[in-house]
């Protein structure tokens, strides 16, 4: 993988810099292998400072949301979450994976 296959990955991604990457959708096997393979590409190859992850998700699949579920929580990089939009469901609980999980004003967590 490199930088110009990346499509969970908002902008430019630079070593020591935050870097966000996107969950949007619904948890499904496909979603939550190519957010997985993004995330560990950006910490092992990467490295930036923080890991910022926009979550905007109805929810879905508990058995492939808990594989993204531990790769946030063990992440060795900083980590924050926050709700764009709907954190439900499964989407909730990988809300909760950062080491700091914030929302927006208008967003909702269920």
């Amino acid at each position: 993988m490199n930088i110009s296959d990346l499509t969970n990955v908002v902008g430019e991604v630079k070593e020591n810099e935050i870097a966000t990457i996107k969950f949007f959708g619904s948890v499904t096997k496909e979603s939550t292998t190519r957010f997985n393979e993004e995330f560990d590409f950006l910490e092992n190859c990467i490295k930036p400072s923080l890991i910022r992850v926009l979550i905007n998700s109805e929810g879905g699949s508990v058995l492939h949301g808990m594989t993204t579920y531990s790769t946030i929580s063990n992440s060795k990089i900083n980590t924050e979450c926050i709700i764009e939009g709907i954190a439900a469901s499964m989407g909730s609980i990988i809300w909760a994976a950062g080491k700091k999980s914030l929302m927006r004003d208008y967003s909702i967590l269920m």
